[in-house]
């Protein structure tokens, strides 16, 4: 009998991830609230603004890594754990490059600079303590549950 074929977002590893990007990104949304909240009573709508352009650049780079991190899940531990890597790093690098490139005097933009700075930090981490916090809740199974014994004679 022919195996049926497993729909994409019933695979255990991808399921973890949706619910990982999920957390991430209602922290990362908790986090624009605040800090746009603040830089609009510190620093007007400018500030606010900034905040917000700040905090939805940093969503787009950090998210659009997802696909990235699906596909290294289904590769080997230290594979998928390089790939990430690699992909983190260069994806923040990327959001460097970008925000220095929009900065003050560079662009049509005028940003009010702490409101992009505060916006940037606090999404940024709130990103990576919804990646977290989600996958110590999500209980995934480190070792083997059952002991599968070997005859003595071989296989």
């Amino acid at each position: 009998m022919p195996e049926q074929p497993v729909a994409v977002w019933r695979l255990p590893h991808l399921s973890l991830s949706f619910r990982m990007m999920g957390g991430a990104l209602v922290g990362s949304l908790i986090s624009t609230a605040a800090v746009a909240g603040v830089a609009l009573a510190l620093a007007g709508t400018t500030g606010a603004v900034s905040a917000l352009l700040g905090s939805v650049a940093v969503i787009a780079f950090l998210g659009g890594g997802s696909p990235v991190q699906l596909a290294a899940m289904g590769q080997g531990t230290q594979q998928a754990v390089g790939i990430v890597l690699i992909s983190y790093v260069s994806r923040v690098a990327m959001l460097g490059l970008v925000l220095l490139a929009l900065g003050p005097g560079r662009s049509h933009w005028d940003p009010h600079p702490q409101s992009v700075v505060a916006a940037v930090v606090a999404t940024s981490l709130a990103w990576i303590v919804g990646l977290v916090v989600t996958h110590m809740r999500a209980n995934v199974p480190v070792y083997d549950t059952e002991y599968i014994r070997v005859p003595e004679g071989g296989e």
